[in-house]
């Protein structure tokens, strides 16, 4: 598997009002159904899309040329971070700390090729892992900062002290255990509008906009 995260702007941990939390959904959802041009397992994981393009990569020329399209036109949809992982977790994790993770864009390896899963996700802050947000500060007071040395602590210890969902999140953010989706689904009847910050009066104007929506 070679998973891609895509996240809409607004980096987590930000409190931002009504307006701007809709406007990040609406990017996440327009990047959900442009990824589905890929793969048909794309999926929504927190704030972020989701999708493994694994079984894609010769049908659109190679990882090197997939990874540049998906940059170029996710960017395009208003993707702010973009990363890459052998599993969903990860993904969404390298994109949270902005570390394109496995098979950055403009590397020219392959995903096999690329650096060990636990070298990349260990000096990551314990914020990217959404399992995490219960038991940060318990985790502070006993020097645990970084993914790496969460991963270290006796496991016996840390199902005692903690939920148990916290040591199946880990399990899975490193490939240990496997991860359910619900996958995105076209809807019967598209409709998208995209409204204009001013008055618009060449046609030229207009392209961006119209490329968005087209995208």
């Amino acid at each position: 598997m070679w998973w891609s995260a895509l996240l809409p702007p607004g980096p987590p941990g930000t409190d931002p009002g009504a307006g701007a939390l809709a406007r990040a959904d609406a990017t996440a959802q327009a990047l959900a159904l442009w990824a589905l041009r890929f793969t048909p397992r794309v999926a929504r994981l927190d704030e972020a899309v989701v999708m493994d393009v694994a079984a894609s990569l010769r049908l659109f020329g190679g990882a090197v040329a997939l990874r540049e399209r998906v940059h170029a036109e996710a960017a395009e949809l208003g993707a702010s971070r973009i990363a890459w992982a052998p599993n969903s977790l990860a993904a969404l994790a390298l994109a949270r700390a902005g570390a394109p993770g496995r098979g950055a864009a403009g590397a020219r390896t392959a995903p096999a090729d690329a650096a060990p899963l636990a070298a990349l996700l260990d000096p990551l802050p314990l914020a990217v892992l959404s399992a995490t947000a219960p038991h940060r500060q318990t985790l502070a007071h006993i020097g645990c900062r970084t993914l790496g040395q969460l991963r270290r602590l006796p496991r016996a210890g840390l199902a005692r002290r903690f939920d148990a969902a916290l040591l199946h999140a880990l399990d899975q953010l490193y490939g240990h255990a496997p991860q359910t989706h619900t996958w995105v689904r076209t809807p019967a009847v598209f409709d998208a509008r995209l409204e204009l910050p001013h008055r618009v009066d060449d046609a030229g104007a207009l392209v961006a906009g119209a490329r968005r929506l087209l995208l």
